[in-house]
């Protein structure tokens, strides 16, 4: 993913305003996912490695989380 879309990406999910009693979830790639709740952001499974493609895999489909 071009890191502008990342940078796009990661804004998003800073300054989205997330109404009490509400969720907001993203697709990260893979099985990850990132969930905002008021000002916590919760990352489920991120791919924090390059280890797959290190050996001849499929490349990341996003960069770790900041």
């Amino acid at each position: 993913m071009p890191t502008t879309t990342l940078t796009a990406l990661y804004a998003q999910i800073d300054g989205l305003h997330v109404p009490h009693g509400q969720l907001a979830l993203w697709s990260l790639g893979q099985s990850g996912f990132a969930i905002k709740g008021g000002d916590t952001i919760i990352y489920i499974d991120p791919y924090l490695s390059d280890s797959v493609a290190a050996v001849g895999g499929p490349a990341r489909r996003f960069p770790p989380p900041p």
